[in-house]
């Protein structure tokens, strides 16, 4: 347990960058930039999380996980303080500040934090995942209030500049206690692979082979893996930047447009902490594709969902995109091993930062104008079909790896 304290309290700090949702209308009435521009920094973050979580990976292999995630914790918090400078201007350079460096900064203190946990808990490595992922997600839920609590009273800028502040001397002092496990905690061989059988496609022992990087990428169980996250996570990056956005032009409460950016906390997190653990019951790809089809239906419903309906179908979207955070970590060791785990986890991970890239614009184009209406119904029958098509990918998965003999 002392390593979950640490570890949680550097994902609630991170997770602030799942709020977008929350600053976005502040941030285009404060500077008086365009709607879509600014959405734009929505996906950009993503990208940027995903490239710093494959980058720490790779550190993390040479350097270990303190000076990782102290690293991490620095860039987060130069992010967000520098979005408190900004005086308007060019909108792209909000994309930089709260986008590509914060975001960058959260994806190597998210790494780290997920890659450590596991080696503490070989034995429950999708609860230890599903704990440190859901408290990335839980963050929304918390520091949501406090954020419109702080805008309301001392405005956007000073916002952000309380919120870097404290964000800094949270994380560098929780960075001090996150550490690697003696070498007697991290299994190898056989008593890896039992402690994760469970969790595994086919029930094959876990951790037989230890892939680099480069046989990752030959490998066609890689790709199936890589395509069914890249297709599963679209309906949540089409929704994130628009929730409150939506709500709003559906004609609902500002107080109810607000409980749905908040839910979306309650969702991930939730979504991150039992997907993990039904995970090792049951299996990860069938979890996952469970989940795929949770998304399918989640984006039918939200086409024309106001009200509570609304609320709910969102929520799925959360809890849908959530779960695999707390499944893919303990799947990829267990596919491809553990000693180059933290390279090989942020090159699955590369696919939630093409879909933020690839299915914002697409939506974009999709659903010109949809800001004034709330009408995302070309988006949703899209991220529809993609969760369909996600679920086809992770059965093809599975099934390759059975045929393989687990290796």
């Amino acid at each position: 347990m002392p390593i979950l304290i640490p570890a949680v309290a550097l994902q609630l700090c991170v997770g602030i960058l799942y709020m977008w949702g929350v600053f976005q209308p502040h941030v285009v009435r404060h500077f008086g930039w365009d709607f879509q521009v600014v959405a734009r920094t929505s996906s950009l973050m993503l990208f940027a999380f995903v490239a710093g979580t494959l980058a720490g990976g790779f550190l993390l292999d040479r350097l270990g996980t303190r000076p990782v995630v102290t690293l991490g914790s620095l860039v987060f918090s130069a992010g967000i303080l520098a979005t408190s400078f900004l005086g308007g201007g060019e909108p792209r350079l909000i994309h930089l500040t709260y986008g590509l460096i914060a975001g960058t900064g959260t994806g190597l203190v998210y790494g780290g934090v997920v890659s450590c946990v596991q080696r503490w808990y070989p034995r429950r490595r999708g609860f230890a995942a599903g704990v440190a992922a859901g408290a990335f997600g839980f963050s929304v839920v918390l520091l949501s209030p406090i954020a419109e609590a702080l805008i309301g009273a001392v405005g956007l800028p000073r916002t952000f500049r309380i919120l870097g502040t404290v964000f800094l001397a949270v994380t560098l002092a929780a960075s001090r206690f996150v550490t690697d496990p003696p070498e007697p905690a991290v299994p190898a061989g056989g008593a890896a692979g039992n402690s994760g059988t469970s969790g595994t496609a086919g029930g094959h022992p876990a951790e037989a082979r230890q892939y680099r990087p480069r046989e990752v990428l030959a490998s066609p169980v890689f790709w199936c893996v890589f395509l069914s996250l890249f297709l599963e996570v679209a309906a949540w990056v089409v929704i994130l930047p628009v929730i409150k956005t939506m709500a709003l032009a559906r004609g609902m409460s500002r107080e109810l447009a607000l409980a749905a950016v908040m839910v979306t906390g309650i969702a991930n997190a939730s979504g991150r902490i039992l997907s993990a653990w039904v995970s090792d019951r049951i299996g990860r790809t069938r979890t996952v594709i469970a989940l795929c089809l949770v998304t399918c239906g989640a984006s039918v419903w939200l086409v024309g969902a106001v009200g509570i309906p609304y609320v709910i179908a969102v929520f799925l979207v959360a809890f849908a995109y959530g779960g695999p955070s707390g499944i893919f970590p303990p799947l990829v060791r267990e596919v491809f091993g553990q000693k180059h785990a933290g390279t090989n986890f942020g090159m699955v991970l590369m696919a939630l930062g093409l879909s933020s890239l690839v299915f914002s614009r697409i939506s974009g184009a999709l659903s010109a104008g949809a800001a004034a209406t709330g009408d995302y119904s070309a988006s949703f029958y899209m991220t529809a079909a993609l969760g369909a098509a996600a679920a086809v990918f992770m059965l093809a998965a599975e099934k390759l790896w059975t045929a393989n003999g687990g290796r």
